[in-house]
């Protein structure tokens, strides 16, 4: 570890300001804008690999466990260096770039790119790309808290109104909803493994088996149990190679909220609740997922929203089948002020059913399910 190389992007990420631009129509830190010509062209390498994802999704997480496999279970290469080190984000700052032009191949590196912006070179090399998707509502939660501790990117103001600038994509790296769609219609295109953050929770050691062999690593159980016990949030949030506690509080400001806040699903809920105790005294009309079954799940943003009105998909942990549909198009079209005849609503029903949507999926002209 060069101890000038982290200075260096210290002075870097200091001197950044919150100001916002665009990427063709994408908005991106204006810093990033500035450095966009040498990011996009970014020469790749035959071998290397890259860890994507939208910010907050699990990302730190995915390039400790492919660094891990990478170096085929040592500790103490996993130790040689931060991450944003021994895993340059190209986004960061020129350092980053630098740092990752003059690594020995295979390189293993980060972008938060969306798919129709990652450099051009990437799909010339074929490069193997793991993404890695999170589920809305916990990604905007955790987006905000790192607002709020990140000093480089705009202060996100109160959740209230958060909640509508995540849904518009008036964030840094843009739309959540294009950018998991973007790379999943790119997956049967390119050498992409997409992966589900919430997979990894549910069963870490079987989808770091996925990556293991989508790098066409045959480790042995004893290797893969080390993977699993030092990528646990446990030991990576005592680790400072991997929590960013080197970085000064003029960068990232870890009194305000962690960098590893936690590694869960469902935290959504804490912040859902205030729209459960304002929905009488707002024209809030509040909808549960498992009541609908058919109607939600061909797309991924479980919320849906107006200038006038609110409708949120609450998706709890367990799902009970056979409930109406039918019932709950009513709730909406009675909200709504719609009075529809029986053969309007059949036809919605029919034309919003999982079987129709996935189908439309199929074709390219729906979200996938996440």
């Amino acid at each position: 570890m060069d101890p000038e190389i982290i200075e260096k992007i210290v002075q870097e990420m200091a001197a950044f300001t919150p100001d916002m631009g665009n990427i063709e129509g994408v908005p991106m830190l204006q810093n990033i804008c500035n450095e966009w010509d040498t990011i996009h062209s970014f020469q790749a390498r035959d071998g290397d690999v890259v860890v994507a994802s939208y910010p907050k999704s699990g990302t730190t997480w995915m390039q400790e466990i492919m660094d891990f496999i990478l170096q085929e279970g040592d500790v103490e290469k996993s130790l040689r260096a931060p991450c944003f080190i021994k895993v340059p984000f190209l986004e960061m700052a020129k350092t980053s770039l630098e740092l990752a032009n003059t690594m020995p191949s295979p390189r293993l590196l980060k972008i938060h790119l969306p798919v129709h912006l990652v450099p051009p070179s990437f799909w010339e090399k074929n490069t193997k790309i793991v993404y890695v998707a999170r589920n809305p509502k916990d990604c905007m939660v955790s987006y905000y808290y790192f607002q709020k501790s990140d000093q480089t990117l705009p202060d996100p103001g109160p959740f209230e109104n958060y909640f509508n600038v995540f849904l518009s994509g008036n964030v840094s790296w843009g739309s959540w909803f294009d950018h998991v769609i973007g790379w999943w219609k790119a997956k049967d295109r390119h050498q992409i493994l997409y992966i589900f953050y919430e997979d990894m929770i549910e069963d870490p050691q079987r989808e770091i088996r996925k990556v293991m062999t989508f790098l066409e690593k045959d480790l042995s159980e004893d290797v893969l149990q080390k993977i699993l016990q030092h990528t646990s949030f446990e030991s990576m949030k005592k680790n400072p190679m991997v929590n960013f506690s080197v970085l000064p509080n003029s960068v990232i400001d870890q009194s305000i909220s962690p960098f590893m806040r936690k590694v869960s699903w469902g935290s959504w809920f804490d912040h859902v609740i205030g729209w459960w105790k304002a929905k009488d005294r707002h024209q809030i009309l509040y909808i549960f997922d498992e009541d609908m079954i058919e109607v939600s799940y061909g797309c991924p943003n479980g919320v849906f929203m107006s200038s006038v009105f609110l409708i949120f998909f609450f998706k709890p942990s367990i799902v009970h089948f056979g409930q109406d549909p039918q019932r709950e198009i009513q709730k909406v079209m009675t909200f709504l002020e719609k009075d529809l005849p029986d053969e309007v609503l059949q036809k919605i029903v029919q034309h919003t059913s999982f079987k129709m949507i996935k189908n439309m999926q199929t074709k390219g002209s729906c979200r996938v399910s996440l």
